[in-house]
């Protein structure tokens, strides 16, 4: 119950920054990277609302961000500056949205319990989807790779992605987060329209 409450609790986050300003580009392709600025990530205090800067921080520090979209399926893969399996939990958060703005989440969560990890699909207000979300985490290699059906999507024509990842260490007071395509977590930054192709 715990789980799924911190589930939601951080969906609900996840939710929240997505209502801020946004900014995109006007290119399309099947598939679009996005690098990442290294040591910019953010210290947040559970319930806080002011984070602090941590540069020295790497744990879930995004370098480069591959989003794809095929005839079949949805993929992202992401590169990072360090990947360890420690803390309590250690989660990929990425938004998505279609030519009618309509958004899902797609988690991909790794605990104590099972640091392999993950992946679900959730639609925007937090309703589970019943799809196939494959995940693999390489801790060797520091990437994360998801891929799921594009039909659990509805066969978008395009989507846009935005990318946040949460590093829950030894404590639940705390957690580290980084955006995928800005230095900032106070800002919303979408990748450019990834047709299927």
């Amino acid at each position: 119950m715990q789980h799924l409450t911190s589930l939601r609790r951080t969906a609900a986050v996840a939710a929240a920054v997505a209502a801020l300003p946004f900014l995109a580009g006007p290119a399309e392709a099947a598939s679009r990277a996005v690098d990442d600025a290294q040591g910019d990530m953010w210290k947040v205090e559970e319930g806080g609302t002011n984070p602090t800067a941590t540069p020295g921080a790497s744990l879930g520090d995004f370098l480069r961000t591959k989003y794809t979209h095929t005839d079949s399926r949805v993929i992202v893969k992401a590169k990072f500056v360090d990947l360890a399996p420690v803390g309590k939990r250690f989660t990929v958060w990425v938004e998505m949205r279609n030519q009618d703005h309509r958004k899902w989440f797609a988690g991909l969560e790794a605990t104590p319990k099972n640091r392999a990890g993950e992946g679900f699909l959730m639609t925007n207000r937090g309703k589970d989807l019943a799809c196939d979300v494959r995940l693999r985490i390489d801790y060797d290699r520091n990437t994360v790779r998801a891929g799921f059906p594009r039909s659990c999507l509805d066969n978008p024509r395009w989507l846009q992605f935005s990318t946040l990842s949460e590093q829950v260490r030894r404590s639940w007071k705390y957690a580290w987060l980084d955006n995928a395509q800005t230095k900032a977590i106070d800002s919303r930054v979408w990748s450019t329209k990834v047709r299927h192709g």
